[in-house]
Formats: structure tokens, C-alpha cells, sequence
């Protein structure tokens, strides 16, 4: 298993009915092995697996590498605001992959804390925000 030191969370900006196929697709347009994100949160709050954690996600340019991607299907820009069910499962698999790999959550990133981006759409603190309220204070440094 490789190292894990972080986590990058995206939005698809695409439309909210993709799928996990959707972006399997897309990517294999665009070059890469197939989906480069780990996990895809569906609009329902159903999630996918993507890329198998062992192998290095294509997400992130220059921070794939120690990283777990985790897509948020559709577009939360312009202040969209992610489905309830939705925004719940993305923070719920953080907090456990957090808690599996050791993860705090000041080492949960937007997309767009890496690079001149609007992705994910949404604050990352407000995610950070969220995922400290599950995961406790011991957990989040």
C-alpha cells in the first residue's frame, strides 16, 4: 500500500445526473487509466469506488502522489450548494478514511488549494468545518 498523507476533494462540474461511468469515461478520453478519482459521491449519497487506493490517483497535477481523490458529482459553483445527502456521505467518508490512514483535517484539501481552480465549488474549510464536528478534536490536528 503506498502512503497516504492527504486527501483532495473535487467537484465533477458536470451535470448532477453523472455517474461514477460518466467520469470513467471522460477520463479514458482524456488519456488517463481509467477514472483518476478514488471515490465519486453521487448527488443520491451513493459512493463509488474509482481508482483502487493502492495505485496514485490522476486528480490533482503535482499532488496525486500520497493523495486520495474524492469526487463530488456536479457543479457547486456560483454558490450551488451540495445536496444534503450528498454533502453528508462525502464527510462521513473523509472522516473514515481520515481515521483509517491517520489522516487530520487540516490535510483535507479543496482542489483549488492546489492550483488556480474554482473546483471543488464550495469552501474546503466549510468541509474542513464539517468533518471536525464528526471526528472530534484529538483527531483533527
Amino acid at each position: 500500500m503506498r502512503r497516504i498523507k492527504g486527501i483532495i476533494v473535487h467537484h465533477s462540474a458536470g451535470p448532477d445526473a453523472w455517474t461514477y461511468e460518466d467520469i470513467d469515461r471522460v477520463h479514458w478520453a482524456r488519456g488517463f487509466e481509467g477514472c483518476g478519482y478514488h471515490f465519486i459521491v453521487e448527488a443520491s449519497g451513493r459512493i463509488r469506488m474509482g481508482r483502487r487506493l493502492d495505485l496514485m490517483g490522476a486528480h490533482a497535477s503535482r499532488h496525486n502522489e500520497g493523495t486520495i481523490g474524492v469526487c463530488f458529482i456536479g457543479s457547486f459553483e456560483g454558490g450551488l450548494s451540495v445536496p444534503d445527502a450528498q454533502w453528508a456521505a462525502g464527510v462521513s467518508l473523509v472522516r473514515d478514511l481520515c481515521r483509517q490512514f491517520e489522516i487530520g483535517a487540516a490535510d483535507v484539501l479543496g482542489h483549488k488549494e492546489t492550483k488556480a481552480t474554482a473546483c471543488p465549488g464550495f469552501e474546503p474549510e466549510a468541509f474542513r468545518a464539517a468533518l471536525r464536528a464528526l471526528i472530534g478534536p484529538e483527531e483533527t490536528s
